[in-house]
């Protein structure tokens, strides 16, 4: 029985963590080559308030070459038009998504999916244990 209360809070507190709050956040803002602001001292860029349902995204394209790297409010599709939208010689190496202030600081930030993905292979674990 404990193990079950525990699985309900512990789903609860999840699913409440990734559902994106009615609230305005604020995200980084800037679109720069790496190597400077944009990648290397993210806090001195822009911010910038998000409206409805916006999240805080980061990708990185590479072009002939040259990578991107860009930081700003974005609908919580991005990652997947970002993917569709693949332009002649270029990658995307990387997109991601959060819903917290200034979460789209960090190198590498973790995506809703990673996080779905995640948290249900704990909570599979866990039922098991039943």
């Amino acid at each position: 029985m404990k193990v079950n209360i525990f699985c309900v809070t512990f789903l609860i507190f999840v699913f409440a963590r990734n559902v994106p709050l009615g609230s305005a956040i604020t995200c980084y803002q800037c679109e720069e080559v790496t190597g400077r602001h944009c990648e290397l001292n993210v806090k001195q860029v822009l911010t910038q308030n998000c409206t409805g349902s916006f999240v805080c995204a980061k990708y990185i394209w590479k072009e002939n070459n040259i990578t991107t790297i860009h930081r700003r409010c974005a609908q919580h599709t991005i990652c997947e038009e970002e993917r569709v939208a693949l332009k002649p010689n270029a990658t995307l190496i990387h997109c991601s998504t959060c819903n917290t202030t200034l979460c789209n600081s960090a190198p590498a930030v973790i995506s809703h999916s990673l996080m779905f993905i995640t948290t249900a292979f704990i909570t599979i674990s866990l039922l098991s244990l039943v």
